[in-house]
């Protein structure tokens, strides 16, 4: 996903970032909605599943620690354990259960630090299957004391187009 509704969020606005409302007076929110926003994302798979499509998996966010112009949302580590803790039981009411992805950090370094939260508590961790992360802003060591996968969902190096080997290798060396 990349925002929720702008009324559900500290900064009242899809774009430039902004977190979901925890709590009635976080910056312009009038009401927390942690619930609204868990409940409104697996309804995503609920709806899929009507259709006849089974949903591999759900992403919590895009980018939680990127302020972007467009439309998206940011989360702290705290927070995100908190909105996996929402969003993880009503996952789990769904059969086939899709899996949790957490992270998809533009940064990979973000990662470390947000496997340790989860990991700590053992309500997210138990609901969380899979970390991503994309290779904007550089990568960082692999450190595998993940309990869970690590899945490297986009990446780009802002290059202009190059349809030679040269870009192809620079890539392979990501």
């Amino acid at each position: 996903p990349w925002s929720a509704p702008a009324s559900w969020k500290d900064n009242a606005s899809t774009t430039y970032g902004g977190h979901l409302c925890a709590y009635a007076v976080q910056g312009a929110c009038t009401a927390e909605h942690y619930s609204d926003w868990a409940v409104r994302l697996a309804a995503f798979a609920t709806n899929l599943k009507a259709s006849g499509v089974d949903l591999y998996g759900i992403s919590v966010q895009n980018e939680p620690d990127f302020t972007a112009s467009y439309d998206s949302m940011l989360f702290t580590d705290q927070e995100m354990v908190d909105f996996i803790k929402n969003l993880g039981p009503r996952l789990a009411g769904l059969s086939p259960r899709p899996k949790l992805v957490v992270g998809d950090y533009a940064n990979w370094n973000n990662i470390w630090n947000l496997r340790y939260a989860i990991q700590a508590d053992p309500v997210a961790a138990s609901y969380t299957d899979i970390y991503a992360v994309h290779q904007y802003f550089g990568t960082s060591y692999y450190q595998n004391q993940l309990s869970r996968p690590l899945w490297q969902t986009e990446m780009s190096g802002f290059d202009s187009f190059d349809p030679g080997i040269d870009n192809a290798i620079n890539v392979a060396e990501w």
